[in-house]
């Protein structure tokens, strides 16, 4: 037998070996998943609907999750509005705000005029505990 066949049946039974492992570690990392598992059954029709409209990944999340890190991490001190500016740009509250009738829309806004210092004092209460329970 040639080294080149030796290494050759050495990596084939390396191979082979892996994928079994890696069979068992799927097998039981999946578990509830597979046959015989909590969720290894038929998929019932409602909820086939509802899997139909669901995104295939997670990158829309990824990529909100990216820019709300990035925000805070430019702009620490201004973490309520630059939440809201993100909230805002993210949810297409603009859009929605826009379809509204005029004086709905108006009347919307004056609210959110007159509620936003209280919401902004209740975002930095919320903050400070927060940051008090991590110290603790």
């Amino acid at each position: 037998m040639s080294v080149n066949e030796k290494d050759n049946l050495m990596y084939t039974q390396m191979f082979k070996r892996m994928c079994a492992k890696s069979l068992i570690v799927l097998q039981r990392q999946l578990s509830d998943f597979l046959v015989g598992g909590i969720f290894g059954g038929e998929i019932v029709e409602e909820v086939k609907e509802i899997l139909m409209t669901a995104p295939l990944t997670n990158l829309t999340a990824e990529r909100l999750f990216g820019d709300f890190d990035f925000d805070i991490f430019k702009r620490r001190r201004a973490s309520f509005s630059r939440s809201s500016l993100n909230m805002f740009k993210h949810n297409k509250t603009g859009r929605w705000i826009t379809k509204k009738i005029p004086t709905a829309a108006a009347r919307l806004l004056e609210e959110a005029r007159l509620h936003g210092m209280k919401m902004q004092r209740k975002s930095r209460e919320a903050e400070k505990d927060i940051r008090l329970k991590i110290r603790a």
